[in-house]
């Protein structure tokens, strides 16, 4: 089975938080949405909800808006940045409904793991800018990550629910054929 493979960017060549100002929501968010195919199938199911995907690779962020442009979808906002270190500066307070992560670089060698989407900053600042009852799903294929998520976010006021996971194509399509990713969801609240 031939494979293509994603070349992690380091996130730390953007040192600088993304700043924008994007409103009040209530938004579903997508850190790290890539092409963004998830977000356009949100985005056409849901057509009154308005969306914002986070991306740190600015070809991808370019490819995703002329497809957002091309697909009339005017309900996403799409961001090239860091959001280890830009929640703050593009959420409100309680502005999220929902968030999804979605196969985070896992980073594992010892010399990489300052480069982690889930730094303390993230979490506070992902903690602040949820509703009161607001989601993150995340998703991973890497058990060792999935593992060191779990024990992140067990020492911050998240809690871990059950909660059925969307069941949207571009979710579930990638891990067709392999051993299901390894997923969790955590609740603000």
């Amino acid at each position: 089975m031939s494979r293509r493979l994603r070349h992690h960017i380091n996130p730390l060549t953007f040192p600088n938080p993304t700043k924008a100002d994007i409103g009040n929501g209530p938004f579903i968010a997508d850190i790290g949405c890539g092409r963004g195919e998830f977000l356009k199938e949100l985005a056409k199911t849901y057509p009154k909800m308005r969306f914002v995907g986070i991306e740190l690779r600015p070809n991808i962020v370019k490819e995703f808006e002329k497809v957002i442009t091309k697909e009339k979808l005017q309900n996403i906002i799409i961001l090239q940045g860091n959001a280890s270190i830009s929640m703050r500066y593009i959420f409100k307070p309680d502005s999220i409904k929902q968030m999804f992560i979605s196969f985070p670089d896992p980073w594992f060698k010892p010399k990489h793991k300052k480069r982690t989407l889930f730094t303390n900053q993230f979490l506070d600042e992902s903690y602040e800018a949820l509703r009161n009852g607001g989601t993150i799903f995340i998703q991973t294929d890497q058990e060792k990550l999935f593992m060191e998520i779990k024990d992140k976010f067990s020492q911050t006021k998240f809690k871990e629910i059950t909660k059925a996971w969307p069941k949207f194509k571009s979710l579930w399509e990638k891990h067709k054929n392999e051993h299901p990713p390894y997923r969790v969801v955590y609740q603000k609240g």
